[in-house]
């Protein structure tokens, strides 16, 4: 039986263009990180739904996805260039400074910011100066702490966007994710997660459609074909294995469900 370990980026810090981590061909890809991502656009555009929100990003535009989001590429320009630092959390954790954790939080409502010319060359000045002194771990660590700080600064003066207060409805569809993305391999009924929010699975139901405009079956077999697709694309783990880790009973049944969804065998997909 494969961990999920295996699965885990063996860095803690990743600079990279957008392209270079998902191919060339990057429109209507889905994906989930386990780290935290900051990524600034260069050139052109690009819209992104996370979770269940769509934004729209262009040039000098910069946005923060916090860990276990779902995350899915609507449509980008064909000169679209975007740079991307993916973090995981055990590097902020062993941060001298630890960055405001409840502003990157909050930062889940309203992801996205527009910066003024100066602010944008700034910061890709210094994410072109990390770069250079990638295989220079300490310079590489300090400079990325420095990066971090003027990003959630920037976010921290523009906080009257962010704190704009939730709805009882938008507070439960945050928390309905939160819980969809720690359980999903376990998980796949509405019952379990609406016992955990204390609330009836057809007031669960309700909330997540109207929030979301989807229903709550759909969101969680997004996260499964997602999941499934980062296995097949980036391992090379047998259908079976695939199967098991996102624990299907058999191996015929995975294949019958991951066609539905996608149009293509597990096979299919990964000689595509």
């Amino acid at each position: 039986m494969i961990s999920q370990e295996n699965l885990i980026e063996k860095e803690t810090i990743i600079f990279k263009d957008l392209s270079d981590i998902l191919g060339p061909n990057v429109h209507e890809q889905s994906f989930v990180f386990k780290g935290f991502i900051f990524g600034i656009c260069t050139k052109g555009y690009i819209k992104l739904k996370i979770n269940y929100n769509t934004h729209h990003i262009c040039q000098n535009g910069i946005f923060i996805i916090i860990p276990q989001h779902i995350i899915h590429i609507k449509e980008c320009s064909s000169d679209f260039e975007m740079k991307v630092m993916h973090i995981l959390p055990d590097f902020l954790c062993a941060l001298p400074i630890t960055p405001d954790f409840s502003l990157l939080k909050q930062t889940a409502s309203t992801p996205c910011l527009q910066l003024q010319e100066k602010d944008s060359e700034e910061i890709i000045t210094l994410y072109n100066i990390i770069d250079h002194h990638a295989k220079n771990s300490d310079i590489k660590k300090t400079l990325t702490l420095s990066l971090i700080l003027i990003i959630t600064s920037l976010f921290n003066k523009n906080n009257h966007n962010i704190l704009q207060p939730a709805s009882r409805q938008e507070e439960l569809t945050h928390r309905f994710f939160d819980l969809l993305l720690q359980h999903y391999t376990e998980e796949r009924n509405v019952i379990f997660y609406a016992n955990k929010l204390c609330i009836t699975p057809k007031y669960l139901s309700m909330t997540i459609k109207s929030v979301t405009g989807y229903s709550i079956q759909k969101w969680i077999n997004e996260v499964i074909i997602i999941e499934a697709k980062r296995y097949i694309k980036t391992t090379t783990y047998t259908i079976q294995q695939i199967s098991e880790e996102l624990n299907f009973h058999t191996s015929s049944s995975f294949v019958r469900f991951f066609k539905q969804h996608t149009g293509y065998t597990p096979l299919e997909y990964r000689k595509r």
